[in-house]
């Protein structure tokens, strides 16, 4: 189907079929089903969380390329979401690497709670409200 545009060009726009739509459901389907299964699967520590990003992120990516039509858009379409896509993974790289650099290892006191590692959730001294009546320091005047 092609759109007349002011300046004279004309535009083709693409068409799916219904069964493009039918196969991309049927994909989700599957894919949904495999997310359920990972999800009563414990493959050990932290991995349960990258391998159901890696569904979720084919699941996106099917969306994105199918349903969507991205394999049919413009150049800069295209450019637009791989740009996206791009900051998605530094901003996953740095929060994991945050998450994963820090201690694990928490121990329960009466206090509260202390952390192992160099990041202590812990009661910090300083931080502690002060009682609503402190006595003064220092001399007393008279």
């Amino acid at each position: 189907m092609a759109q007349q545009h002011g300046n004279g060009h004309s535009v083709q726009h693409h068409v799916a079929p219904v069964i493009h739509y039918v196969g991309v459901w049927l994909l989700l389907m599957l894919l949904t089903g495999l997310t359920v299964a990972v999800a009563t699967v414990d493959f050990g520590g932290s991995l349960n969380t990258v391998v159901a990003l890696a569904v979720a992120g084919v699941k996106a990516t099917a969306v994105i390329w199918i349903f969507m039509e991205v394999r049919h858009a413009q150049p800069l379409t295209k450019l637009s979401v791989i740009t996206g896509i791009f900051f998605l993974v530094i901003l996953l790289v740095f929060t994991f690497g945050d998450y994963f650099g820090r201690s694990t290892t928490f121990t329960p006191l009466e206090e509260g709670w202390r952390s192992d590692g160099p990041h202590s959730v812990g009661t910090v001294p300083e931080l502690e409200p002060k009682p609503a009546h402190a006595p003064a320091k220092g001399p007393a005047k008279h």
